[in-house]
């Protein structure tokens, strides 16, 4: 079926899609100056008091008080109240270039932030940055894709609900398994960076503490290890290092890891 339309019916349409861009752009664009600022001035999350380990570890939900399940790849947050599920969510969380922390966190810090974050703000111990779960100003992508710049964002009535539940100390585990591969290089950071170091040390190559920051001591562990398996030593992780790293870690045997994590 063939639809015609004259010219002020396209007139219409057009005059109506421009003031709907008017109005989208300026909240897109606030809520990426909020979340800039939780990446330049709140305060740093505290330090880890041991070593981790893997942070990408399965979730077991806690069984005694409250905890949280963050599925990336469903769009979900799950509340558990001594093991067993109570309440859930849907959610957001970060794009390709700038990931959520997948892991295991705690909660650190509760707090009434600004109308660009609903109100609401559950800070995350991350030690590469600022992360956290809060509201937005863009309902409409909740639950629909990943678009933040790392953090969790829900629906503000959401979050202020999930926000009575919570205290200092609360496990926060979030899962992406289907998350896009991104190459990594000196600057960035995230759970894959934190990953890379990890496996970089259990190789004998990297001897730091694993902090999910992509520096020089990263970049010149990486180096050594492309040389040796006789691959571009560029110091960047494209697929064929990443799976080289992941091919050496697991001929290492399980016994080795389960003494070195």
């Amino acid at each position: 079926m063939n639809i015609i339309l004259n010219k002020k019916q396209i007139k219409t349409i057009l005059s109506k899609a421009l003031i709907m861009l008017i109005i989208i752009l300026p909240i897109a664009m606030l809520e990426s100056i909020n979340e800039g600022i939780i990446h330049h001035f709140m305060p740093e999350p505290e330090p880890y008091a041991e070593n981790r380990g893997f942070i990408l570890t399965y979730f077991v939900p806690s069984p005694k008080g409250y905890s949280v399940f963050v599925d990336l790849d469903n769009l979900v947050l799950i509340l558990y109240e001594n093991g067993t599920e109570i309440k859930s969510w849907p959610v957001s969380g970060g794009s390709k270039e700038s990931p959520s922390p997948t892991g295991s966190w705690t909660v650190t810090g509760i707090s009434n932030w600004s109308e660009g974050f609903g109100g609401s703000w559950i800070a995350l111990n991350v030690p590469w940055g600022k992360y956290g779960i809060h509201g937005t100003v863009e309902p409409w992508a909740v639950g629909n894709s990943n678009i933040s710049h790392g953090c969790i964002r829900m629906k503000n009535a959401d979050v202020a609900e999930l926000k009575k539940y919570m205290s200092i100390g609360v496990p926060v585990h979030i899962k992406y398994d289907n998350a896009p591969f991104r190459v990594l290089k000196d600057g960035k950071v995230g759970s894959d960076v934190f990953e890379l170091q990890m496996m970089l040390g259990l190789l004998g190559y990297y001897d730091g503490s694993p902090d999910g920051r992509f520096g020089r001591e990263t970049y010149k562990a990486l180096c050594q290890f492309q040389t040796k398996e006789q691959i571009k030593a560029d110091g960047i992780v494209g697929k064929l290092s990443w799976n080289l790293l992941h091919q050496r870690v697991a001929e290492l045997g399980e016994n080795y890891l389960s003494r070195h994590q």
